[in-house]
């Protein structure tokens, strides 16, 4: 066993900076991570500083970001440095620069990635979750957007009701 394979086996999954790169990954701060998760900002905080964190709320954070709990659980550091680095909604694979791909623009491309194929998956999972998540923000945006042009109408009909009782008053 060589020396980079023997310091790779002593290092372990650090189940808290697995869970910032998950957030980062889907544009989370830690404050919008913290209300899904009904805790505070420093609570998120303190979890992401955990080597190991509970599995009760792994599995809640995995279901979160709609990951496996084994990207939490088994990521080493040396694998997202050597194989992929993902920070602030890019991929980058190996050293290759010219691999590299903003995320948000990729999700109607298709991108061919060689390498490990257990870390393959995992980067199609979580191009797929980013898709599905901008599926649900932008049906929420609509859905949203409808409520309030029907809150609008009522306003100003409310305003008009208003504005003709003050007249009738005069």
């Amino acid at each position: 066993m060589d020396i980079d394979t023997a310091k790779r086996k002593e290092k372990k999954p650090h189940h808290g900076r697995n869970i910032r790169r998950a957030r980062v990954f889907f544009d989370k701060n830690q404050e919008e991570l913290a209300m899904l998760l009904n805790t505070n900002q420093k609570a998120v905080y303190n979890l992401e500083q955990q080597e190991i964190v509970d599995d009760k709320i792994l599995m809640q954070v995995a279901n979160i970001f709609n990951l496996p709990v084994e990207f939490f659980k088994k990521v080493q550091p040396d694998d997202m440095v050597q194989k992929y680095v993902l920070e602030n909604n890019t991929l980058t694979v190996g050293d290759n620069a010219l691999d590299s791909f903003n995320l948000n623009g990729a999700i109607n491309n298709t991108i061919t990635i060689t390498g490990d194929a257990k870390y393959i998956k995992l980067c199609e999972d979580l191009s797929k979750v980013h898709e599905k998540v901008i599926k649900i923000v932008t049906k929420d945006l609509n859905t949203e957007t409808a409520k309030n042009k029907k809150l609008e109408a009522e306003l100003a009909r409310v305003q008009k009701e208003l504005e003709k009782y003050k007249n009738s008053t005069k």
